[in-house]
């Protein structure tokens, strides 16, 4: 029994009890000390942060969307502008406008939001709110809506970073910002031969705040898009050029 490796102090029986009460003591420490190493090991592998977690704040623990992404701020932000129509609304003959729904996607390099795929668990590619970063403020001149929640709906932006260093150029990461709008826009119709008349429509779309020396854009393609257009009745589509204005 455990009275037999105790001192002899006195009755067995009070022995006894003191030296059961010792040991139960001790195994409680041993036991309360295991679950603490345990718990502490759990919460270390619990508390690690995802690779795209870590890469999301390291992109933007610094970043400032109010500052044009280039470090050498003389040279512009080359944007490239694609449409894709998809659906003419209305054609407006005697309000002079047109309303259509298309597709947009506006590509561009940002400098500050690099990263090397090797520090992040070889990840290439973010989602990114698009509130969260700078954006080109594209602006359909032509426009009869002056409110741009009204004319198009913005979401995220893909981010791809981009290992390559071209020629002349820092790393930066490639961003393809794609939304669908409606746009309402002015277009002088001539009705003098109406209904077999052909009119000729254009929208113009730059900057509405940088020159040329700030934001520079091209044309992904030098047409519209038309390969989900829904043909409208009393329309027909017969081409589309796009072209830069200097």
């Amino acid at each position: 029994m455990l009275s037999a490796a105790c001192p002899d102090t006195g009755p067995s029986t009070i022995a006894t009890v003191y030296c059961r009460t010792t040991t139960t003591t001790t195994r409680r420490r041993a036991t309360m000390l295991l679950l603490w190493l345990l718990l502490s090991v759990a919460g270390a592998v619990h508390g690690a942060i995802p690779h795209q977690i870590k890469l999301v704040q390291d992109l933007l623990d610094k970043y400032d969307k109010k500052a044009k992404p280039i470090w050498d701020n003389s040279k512009p932000i080359n944007v490239s502008f694609s449409m894709d129509l998809y659906q003419i609304l209305e054609l407006n003959e005697p309000q002079q406008y047109i309303l259509l729904n298309a597709w947009i996607i506006e590509r561009w390099y940002d400098e500050f939001l690099y990263w090397d795929p090797k520090d992040y668990d070889n990840i290439t590619e973010l989602r990114l709110p698009y509130d969260t970063i700078w954006l080109p403020d594209t602006t359909l001149y032509n426009s009869l809506v002056m409110k741009d929640d009204d004319t198009r709906r913005l979401l995220n932006a893909k981010v791809t970073t981009n290992t390559t260093r071209q020629p002349n150029r820092r790393k930066a990461s490639l961003i393809e910002l794609l939304y669908p709008t409606i746009y309402k826009f002015s277009c002088l119709l001539n009705l003098r031969f109406f209904p077999f008349d052909v009119q000729i429509c254009t929208m113009t779309f730059s900057s509405w705040t940088y020159d040329q020396k700030g934001i520079d854009y091209f044309p992904y393609s030098n047409k519209i898009g038309t390969t989900n257009f829904l043909e409208n009745e009393g329309w027909y589509m017969m081409d589309t050029k796009v072209v830069v204005i200097s």
